[in-house]
């Protein structure tokens, strides 16, 4: 065991000497490759050397506030107030307009040096979104958006910067004025066709009052009525007066069935009277039994019976005539009362139309209310909250850490090349191996 023991540790100390031997044949070249790779990277630190500068962007929503009691009203001026979120701004802040503007701006400068692309525009900017809270259920962001340039200067970066953040201002100005403008001229013209159904409405309305008159058919019923209850009082006495004349000749017509319509009457006048209605001077010559002079005459109640019975045809006649005149009027009055309702019920659709186009067209109004105020505001969408710094930029430190690294790099790359050459390959290549 102590043998093999031995055994092994001489091969593993025979080994490390080969390994040692044949570094030190390629030490040279070793420390070639390492100060080679250090130089490089000492130098691709020195021009990849760069700071970075911020700025940040608030989104400043308008204050603009419906009533809390309009639901709809409330929902229109949130979307008046607000018409850009966080991830809008960032689409914005992005976008090939608002890059060509601030590379425009850039290449203004008389000492900025201007970038050949829109592309290394881009990879030299940056943007942060923050996020207030994250949770599996809800995400908000915070209303600061952080913008980041990259340059090879402080002066440079901060310029970057700044031009970014008032290019994305300036075009936040152009988001806002293109869409609250379509919305107003879209409520403009909503509210220009409401008016113009609003005063054709009222115009059918005022055409049909005009044409059926729903105050002339009240007040002819109400007439009516008046006239009929009058009819109907006089008829209620006059039917009355009729049944009492009525029985009264039935009664009178009774009592002189029994004697006939006339009466025998027996008088004795004087003499003198006697001789005068005879025509004869000779009052002796008749006798006495010819002094009686017989008159028929009609009986009382016969005349009372025909006095009741003209009476109670009269009353029935005017019974007959009122009846025709309530006839008449009853048959008017439903007509009437059919066109009353029929016109009472097209002036209420009318009416309701009208009012709905009315409230329509108030509605539109208030919004256009609303836009327009939103247009006329001088309020930013984004505003720059701060400007970017211009932050020291270390001369040799990051040539220094690239140099190390790469002089690292080339120790390790040159002694596994080495034992891979010494080792591995040249013994495969020997004759014999």
């Amino acid at each position: 065991m102590a043998d093999e023991t031995l055994a092994t540790s001489s091969w593993y100390v025979r080994q490390i000497r080969i390994a040692f031997n044949a570094l030190r044949s390629d030490l040279k070249p070793i420390l070639i490759l390492t100060v080679a790779l250090g130089i490089f990277g000492a130098a691709s630190g020195k021009l990849t050397n760069t700071t970075a500068s911020s700025a940040q962007l608030l989104l400043t929503p308008m204050p603009l506030r419906a009533s809390l009691s309009d639901q709809s009203e409330d929902e229109f001026a949130k979307m008046i107030a607000e018409p850009m979120d966080v991830k809008t701004a960032s689409l914005l802040c992005m976008s090939d307009e608002v890059l060509s503007r601030t590379r425009e701006k850039l290449d203004a400068q008389p000492e900025f040096e201007a970038f050949k692309s829109l592309q290394q525009l881009k990879n030299s900017l940056a943007f942060t979104v923050t996020i207030a809270k994250d949770t599996p259920y809800e995400t908000s962001y915070s209303p600061i958006l952080r913008l980041s340039a990259k340059a090879g200067a402080p002066a440079r970066a901060k310029l970057m910067v700044d031009t970014w953040a008032d290019a994305c201002v300036e075009m936040s100005v152009h988001f806002k004025m293109r869409q609250q403008d379509q919305t107003v001229e879209a409520l403009r013209a909503q509210s220009m066709v409401l008016a113009a159904t609003v005063a054709a409405a009222e115009s059918a309305l005022e055409t049909f009052r005009r044409e059926n008159n729903l105050e002339h058919l009240t007040t002819r019923m109400t007439g009516i009525i008046q006239v009929t209850t009058l009819y109907l009082e006089t008829r209620g006495r006059t039917e009355e007066e009729y049944s009492e004349e009525a029985a009264r000749f039935e009664a009178l017509r009774a009592a002189g069935a029994a004697q006939g319509p006339t009466q025998e009457l027996r008088l004795r006048p004087s003499d003198p009277l006697l001789k005068l209605l005879k025509g004869d001077g000779d009052g002796d010559a008749a006798g006495p039994k010819n002094n009686l002079l017989t008159l028929e005459v009609l009986d009382p109640l016969y005349e009372l019976a025909l006095t009741a019975e003209a009476d109670a045809a009269g009353k029935k006649a005017r019974l007959d005539k009122m009846d025709a005149i309530l006839k008449k009027y009853g048959e008017e009055l439903r007509a009437l009362q059919a066109e009353h309702a029929r016109v009472a019920t097209l002036d209420k659709e009318l009416l309701r139309e009208v009012d709905l186009v009315e409230e329509a067209y108030l509605d539109a109004g208030l919004k256009l209310k609303y836009a327009e105020v939103a247009a006329q505001m001088k309020q930013k969408e984004l505003q720059v909250l701060s400007y970017g710094a211009e932050w020291r930029l270390p001369r040799f430190r990051r040539a220094l850490l690239f140099g190390a690294s790469s002089a690292l790099t080339g120790v390790l790359a040159g002694i596994g090349l080495s034992l891979l050459a010494r080792l591995v390959i040249l013994p495969a290549l020997e004759p014999g191996a």
